[in-house]
């Protein structure tokens, strides 16, 4: 059986294994920008960037993760090429000053203004909760949040 102390080295150990991971994911990601952007390359960012979103809050990076779904969905919805890649590029950009600030003794970046333009509106990212379990429906609400949904829990 594994004790507390091993656990968190494995855990500490999985962490850093992301955040290295995500050091050479984006700089390839801004890479593959200075390409036209194509609806084939289109497709392959938003691919790329939804399995960011879906990881990076379980090791701690939860406003990367949140970047990472604004642009995923941004490729998803943005019809103007031009417009969504001066996104993606600022957008990815800052994803990567994010990740540089875990791995320094920086303080962190601030959050990320919303775009002009952006596809993306406040209300799209709300969400209520209609669960009579008050745990369960604070966890579905954590993870939510973890995802860039502003969670209301209905009572």
């Amino acid at each position: 059986m594994i004790n507390k102390t091993e656990l968190q080295q494995q855990l500490a150990a999985l962490g850093a294994g992301y955040r290295q991971q995500l050091a050479h994911e984006l700089p390839e990601l801004l890479q593959l920008l200075n390409e036209p952007l194509s609806d084939r390359l289109r497709q392959q960012l938003e691919q790329r960037l939804h399995k960011i979103a879906g990881s990076a809050g379980t090791f701690g990076h939860a406003e990367l993760g949140e970047q990472a779904r604004t642009l995923e969905l941004q490729c998803r919805e943005q019809d103007n090429l031009s417009l969504l890649h001066k996104h993606l590029k600022y957008g990815i950009g800052h994803m990567q000053r994010l990740l540089d600030s875990t791995q320094s003794d920086q303080p962190a970046t601030p959050k990320t203004p919303e775009l002009p333009g952006s596809v993306m509106s406040a209300a799209s990212h709300r969400i209520a909760l209609l669960v009579p379990n008050n745990a369960l429906s604070a966890q579905i609400g954590n993870t939510l949040g973890s995802f860039g949904y502003q969670v209301h829990l209905a009572e």
